[in-house]
């Protein structure tokens, strides 16, 4: 019983280690049995087999013996496993079951290895004697396996829980990692600086290769590069649309996607294969409930390197990170467009009521002079009625420009009714252009009309389009010269322009002077009569009528303002 007192302190001290405890075991074998051979086979429960975990003695070095698995059905080793019993075969050369490895073996033991109801293994000594093992030899290895059972029990537990504090350390590295990251990409409020610490903070979080943010362009309905890192430039050349390799269909499916042999990958682009790409993950960016509006996709060009689902699941934590923050810095931009937008239309507003104000004394100053001309000189009865024309003419101007704001302020609210019906647009341009020129004679309008379809359009507020224009053209044209109006059909709509040969804008206006506070460079319009209400009235109007309105220009050589309305059907 030497043997079993000299075990229990060298297993149960290699105990922390399974392949120290295989060692050990039959290093004892070996020193309590000094002849044959010693092996220790581990039972392999997803194969149902018995395989050699280590050897000692007579011809325990040859490949075959080192590498030797077997079913369950064959040799003394596989019916002691099925049995859980010792075996001891006197003859294995009368054993019909015996298959061996060792020519020199005339007789083996075989005892299980169990702890409970689990088969842990098998241990086999082989002796060049027949009928070498008595009961003695069966007592003394049977406690032994169960020691060695203990012993890899032990083991087995250690390395399960080494292993978990080592996945738990990893992990903890991990969090410490995407708390960094997360806090480089928070501090940041420019898009070009956030997507470059979106991808180097992916490279640091996984621990090499490289990355690339694309993200999703809707006028062209592809995903393009926004930034890299990491990675070679041919990488980041081609735009992706969905469904196309693994960044487009990370974005059509809106989930994460791993492919760890990417030149074997059915969905692989030429490109990337052209690369040397052997691992990629791609996640898609989006905000809750939303289509995803970017992807980004970690590339590895080590053959050994792959992504795993820790992987995925610590990018998609950061990816969350960065959504945050994307929509933070977008909601941050629009508050700065907005602020913006405010500074400019408060600055508009000042401008307007400076001129609206200046608009709204003159006819105030020429009624109140003129009544009150007539309210203390003795006049003829034609000075009296040439100061009452005068003061008719201020007070229909003021209510005109009174009547203006009102409308628009309707028209901006959505209280405004339109009353459509077929409208001949000809001859609505001929009307406006007599009444203008009975006020305005010395002007000259030439017409083009070309007889577009007849419109759909609130009579009133179509006349009202049209003489709004001309008044704009009337003022900005000087005494002599042309005022030109033209008409057209095309693509059911009825194209309207009326040009005149003023100063003309210049390109960054055409847009703001259709805004309702705008007036452009007014030292330079002041003498212009005029609240600035009139082509405000008109878009909103022709918007209205389901048309659009717009204006081109070029400085010293007048403008041109085009309307375009839908043809009656």
């Amino acid at each position: 019983m030497a043997l079993l007192s000299a075990t229990a302190g060298a297993l149960l001290a290699a105990s922390f280690d399974e392949r120290a405890v295989l060692a050990q075991s039959v290093e004892l074998l070996q020193r309590q049995y000094g002849y044959g051979t010693h092996h220790l086979l581990l039972y392999d429960p997803a194969r149902k087999e018995l395989a050699v975990a280590t050897a000692s003695g007579i011809g325990s070095d040859r490949a075959e013996v080192r590498g030797h698995r077997g079913p369950l059905d064959r040799g003394p080793a596989g019916l002691s496993a099925t049995t859980r019993r010792v075996v001891n075969v006197a003859d294995v050369t009368r054993e019909p079951r015996y298959i061996g490895t060792i020519a020199e073996a005339r007789s083996e033991i075989c005892v299980p290895i169990v702890a409970g109801s689990e088969l842990i293994g098998v241990l086999s000594v082989l002796s060049p004697e027949i009928g070498a093992f008595a009961q003695d030899d069966e007592r003394l290895l049977t406690a032994f396996a169960q020691l060695v059972a203990l012993a890899i029990l032990h083991a087995r537990e250690y390395d399960v829980r080494a292993r978990k504090a080592q996945a738990r350390e990893r992990e903890s590295e991990r969090l410490l990692r995407l708390h960094e990251a997360a806090k480089v990409i928070a501090a940041q409020t420019e898009p070009t600086a956030i997507y470059h610490a979106i991808v180097t903070g992916a490279v640091g979080l996984l621990g090499h290769g490289g990355a690339v943010l694309y993200l999703w362009d809707a006028a062209s309905g592809q995903l393009r590069a926004a930034r890299e890192h990491g990675v070679p430039p041919a990488t980041t050349g081609e735009p992706r649309h969905p469904g196309q390799g693994i960044v487009g269909a990370a974005y059509k499916e809106g989930r994460p996607i791993v492919v760890n042999d990417y030149q074997r990958w059915t969905g692989a682009t030429r490109e990337s294969m052209g690369t040397g790409l052997r691992s990629a993950l791609a996640l898609p960016l989006a905000r809750s409930g939303q289509t995803p509006f970017a992807v980004l996709v970690a590339r590895s060009y080590d053959a050994n390197a792959r992504y795993g689902e820790d992987d995925a699941r610590l990018l998609s934590l950061f990816a969350d990170q960065a959504v945050a923050v994307l929509t933070a810095a977008e909601g941050f931009a629009q508050q700065r467009r907005s602020l913006g937008e405010l500074e400019r239309l408060d600055r508009a507003k000042t401008d307007f009521v400076a001129i609206v104000g200046h608009e709204f004394r003159t006819p105030l100053t020429g009624i109140q002079g003129f009544s009150e001309m007539l309210r203390d000189e003795e006049l003829s009865r034609a000075e009296v009625r040439e100061y009452a024309n005068d003061i008719n003419k201020d007070a229909r101007r003021l209510s005109r420009m009174i009547a203006e704001m009102i409308e628009l302020d309707r028209m901006e609210s959505g209280q405004l009714v339109l009353a459509f019906d077929a409208v001949d647009l000809d001859q609505v341009v001929r009307d406006e252009t007599e009444v203008m020129l009975k006020h305005e004679p010395t002007l000259k309008v030439i017409p083009a009309l070309g007889a577009p379809p007849r419109v759909r359009a609130d009579p009133d507020k179509l006349a009202e389009i049209v003489r709004l224009l001309l008044d704009n053209a009337m003022a900005y044209t000087e005494a002599g010269r042309a005022i030109d109006v033209a008409t057209r059909a095309e693509d059911g709509m009825a194209h309207l322009m009326i040009r005149d040969h003023g100063a003309g804008l210049p390109p960054d206006v055409l847009e703001r002077i259709f805004d309702r506070y705008a007036r452009i460079d007014p030292t330079a319009t002041r003498h212009i009569k005029g609240s600035g209400f009139g082509l405000p009235i008109v878009r909103q109007l022709v918007r209205l009528h389901g048309g659009r309105a717009w204006a081109e220009s070029r400085l010293g050589q007048g403008s041109i303002f085009h309307v375009t309305l839908p043809a009656h059907r």
